[in-house]
């Protein structure tokens, strides 16, 4: 559990811009997948908790950060 913690605080507090000009628009496409399944998961007991919004963030800046075509799909799914 605490390896989870620690992997999400990493993805709440990584540099997107960065991240992205290092990986394959198909790694930032898995990541997004991956954030998204994480939000999911997380059943905060009233209103959002700090990570998923962060978390929701992230994924908001992933999106900013792609090609327009693949932004239209990824909002719609």
């Amino acid at each position: 559990m605490e390896l989870k913690r620690l992997h999400l605080a990493q993805l709440c507090d990584m540099d997107i811009p960065k991240w992205i000009s290092l990986h394959s628009e198909v790694e930032v496409i898995d990541l997004v997948m991956q954030l998204r399944e994480e939000i999911a998961r997380q059943t905060p007991p009233k209103g959002l908790s700090p990570s998923r919004e962060l978390l929701e963030g992230q994924v908001e800046r992933l999106l900013f950060l792609l090609p327009p075509d693949l932004q239209a799909i990824l909002r719609h799914t």
